[in-house]
């Protein structure tokens, strides 16, 4: 299993600005749904790598830029489900 490391955003707004905001300074980060286990808003969230979510988190903050929290998930599904073959 692996963990997954989330952005929770409070709008779809924010989320974007932060997205943006993160490729520009070259972090890896992609748009993708709040994971069942958040308490989102807005339903979206930013996946970024667990190795640089804190400085990440840490530079947007000192930009102005605004999010919700950070969240760990750890994979739980089975990449393999449904194949018979």
């Amino acid at each position: 299993m692996s963990t997954k490391c989330y952005i929770l955003v409070k709008s779809h707004t924010e989320g974007m600005a932060l997205f943006e905001f993160l490729r520009s300074q070259d972090f890896e980060a992609r748009v993708a749904p709040s994971p069942r286990e958040a308490r989102s808003e807005c339903g979206m969230s930013l996946l970024c790598s667990c190795e640089q979510i804190d400085s990440a988190m840490a530079l947007a903050q000192k930009h102005g830029l605004k999010f919700d929290k950070k969240m760990e998930v750890e994979q739980t599904f089975d990449i393999h489900r449904n194949k018979f073959c």
